[in-house]
């Protein structure tokens, strides 16, 4: 179960689903009349920038409760957290965030975050980062597009930020896309 919000009809209303509380093992419903202030875009930013990955598997849950207060707002309105996000991924890039999970599906969300992960990749090249990479390029892109898109993995390829397994997996998406 993820976090999300629901608008009822007639009354509005959004219904936040939490997923199962480590206390209880429970899911809970919160229903909410309006957004509160702490979920403002300023928040959800903050959120992002005070996140430290655990090794524990609930890093997942805590970050679709942080962009819980993003999803009533209109994907163009979802902007600003861009950077958040890809700043997050940069910071710890070999840390399990989900596949695809919260991250990538918020940054999917929001037209024009393309040319924002590519300055992300070829500056601190990551895991989910390149593997986001692989995916646009599984998508049908025009050839100059698609071209762009294969120069930047294979910068990954030969990055000194990256590990040798990323450089491998980068390699190996290379292989796959000429493949197509």
């Amino acid at each position: 179960m993820h976090t999300g919000f629901h608008i009822q009809s007639p009354r509005f209303f959004f219904e936040l689903r939490c997923p199962p509380s480590a206390n209880t093992g429970r899911p809970s419903t919160h229903k909410i009349s309006s957004l509160p202030e702490c979920m403002s875009i300023e928040n959800v930013i903050a959120g992002l920038e005070a996140f430290v990955p655990t090794e524990e598997d609930d890093d997942t849950c805590k970050l679709y409760e942080i962009f819980a207060g993003l999803q009533p707002l209109a994907p163009e309105l979802r902007k600003p957290v861009i950077p958040a996000i890809l700043s997050l991924i940069e910071r710890y890039p070999e840390a399990e965030l989900g596949s695809p999970g919260p991250l990538v599906h918020e940054l999917e969300s929001i037209p024009g975050y393309q040319p924002f992960l590519r300055e992300s990749v070829l500056r601190q090249p990551t895991d989910l980062s390149t593997w986001m990479v692989n995916r646009i390029l599984n998508s049908e892109l025009p050839q100059d597009i698609r071209a762009g898109w294969l120069t930047v993995l294979s910068e990954v390829t030969k990055h000194p930020l990256a590990s040798k397994i990323l450089r491998r997996t980068a390699t190996h998406f290379l292989q796959r896309q000429a493949a197509r």
